[in-house]
């Protein structure tokens, strides 16, 4: 799995109205701030495809937005991940034949 370092900034461009619903909706806001609390280290990366566009992480990048972190850890899922150590109801499940 590749995992990469993007501009926050990029991603905010590309996913911008979304993190907007999560900063004033109450329920998400408080998570959000949970996120924000933890270490950046400690979180996991950003899941994206090749265009930026988020898959897993919303809470994540507008948490170090309101960090003012300059960049974002991030996971490409264009990139094809290994199957090895993949039972067959695991390659089933995401589609490997």
């Amino acid at each position: 799995m590749k995992t990469f370092k993007v501009k926050t900034a990029a991603l905010l461009a590309v996913n911008g109205k979304y993190l907007k619903h999560l900063l004033l909706d109450k329920v998400e806001r408080e998570k959000v701030e949970r996120y924000k609390s933890m270490p950046a280290s400690t979180a996991a990366p950003i899941r994206v495809n090749s265009y930026n566009d988020i898959l897993d992480g919303y809470h994540r990048l507008a948490a170090a937005m309101l960090r003012r972190d300059e960049f974002c850890l991030c996971i490409d899922e264009s990139i094809p991940f290994s199957t090895r150590g993949l039972t067959d109801a695991g390659k089933a499940e995401r589609g490997i034949k």
